[in-house]
């Protein structure tokens, strides 16, 4: 869709609040397309239904608000009826790749993983924070509750890795740091060892659907 048509239909696109769930789409119930502004712009709306048995309903701008796992949803929706010719099936599946692509690179100003995915020459994200003023008090090899992290030390110099700085980390410091983590496992109390664990699971499964999503846009373009 042009940028000034986008405009147009602005006034449409609601909060990010309204649109951004955690609940995840369950079914797709209709795509089809709206037209105003004396019928020169045309554009999709969209009804799903969510975990919660709610029936939701967004359109094109509002795509770029969606939580992230969403856009494979109406993606493979789309896709599985690309043949049938339907106009607003072609469209919508064009601009929910569209959505995907902006999210991706605005991902990458802030996941060092996505960065070296996509061969960003200069990677934009910032370096974790890996001190703080009680670290010194901190044994090496244990696991702090708040802020929750992990204590290691680099070249003799102790370090934390903080769960909240998770995204900062490539997909193999994750696993290397996670491997420390067990090592010691007998010594860590079993929720915030739980805790850690999720935090890097969830960041590399999520990592690893963004991009193989994002290939498959790209391919199909």
């Amino acid at each position: 869709m042009p940028d000034y048509e986008r405009r147009f239909i602005r006034d449409k696109t609601k909060p990010r609040a309204q649109v951004l769930s955690d609940d995840p789409i369950i079914k797709i119930n209709k795509i089809s397309e709206k037209t105003f502004a004396y019928n020169k712009i045309i554009y999709r709306n969209y009804v799903v239904t969510r975990s919660d048995q709610k029936i939701y309903e967004f359109n094109d701008n509002d795509l770029v608000n969606l939580n992230p796992y969403d856009l494979p949803h109406l993606y493979a929706y789309c896709s599985a009826r690309y043949d049938h010719g339907r106009r607003e099936i072609r469209m919508g599946m064009f601009e929910v790749r569209r959505a995907m692509e902006a999210y991706v690179k605005h991902r990458a100003k802030r996941d060092f993983q996505i960065a070296l995915n996509l061969g960003e020459e200069k990677l934009e994200v910032t370096e974790p924070v890996e001190s703080f003023d009680k670290l010194k008090e901190q044994k090496t090899g244990s696991i702090v509750a708040e802020p929750l992290g992990f204590v290691f030390r680099v070249n003799q110099e102790k370090k934390i890795f903080l769960a909240s700085e998770v995204s900062k980390y490539s997909d193999e410091t994750l696993r290397g740091i996670k491997k420390l983590i067990h090592a010691k496992e007998e010594r860590h109390r079993a929720d915030l060892l739980a805790k850690l664990d999720l935090e890097i699971d969830s960041m590399i499964s999520f990592r690893a659907l963004i991009m193989k999503f994002h290939g498959i846009c790209s391919s199909d373009k």
